[in-house]
């Protein structure tokens, strides 16, 4: 009995020492994975929202505002007097 005890624990830890052995050479995918397709449906996709009311009457003008003031006009440039002939 302790031979065969001892031969499943030998064997449990060949097959461990065997699988790390292939874990670490295992080459990596140089990308990471595409993911797995979805196996259920999509979610149906959600209705738009409704488009914000147009109001019935135009809103009330606001006052009047006064004339803007006209700007101030530019000085005048000055010009060279004519050179007399």
């Amino acid at each position: 009995m302790n031979t065969v005890v001892r031969a499943i624990i030998f064997i449990i830890i060949l097959a461990a020492i065997v699988a790390g052995i292939v874990y670490v050479y295992t080459p990596m995918p140089a990308t990471a994975p595409t993911p797995a397709a979805e196996t259920t449906a999509p979610a149906p996709a959600a209705e738009p929202a409704p488009a914000p009311a147009e109001p019935a009457t135009p809103p009330p003008a606001a006052e009047p505002m006064a004339p803007a003031e006209p700007a101030p006009a530019a000085p005048p440039a000055e010009t060279p007097p004519a050179p007399s002939p």
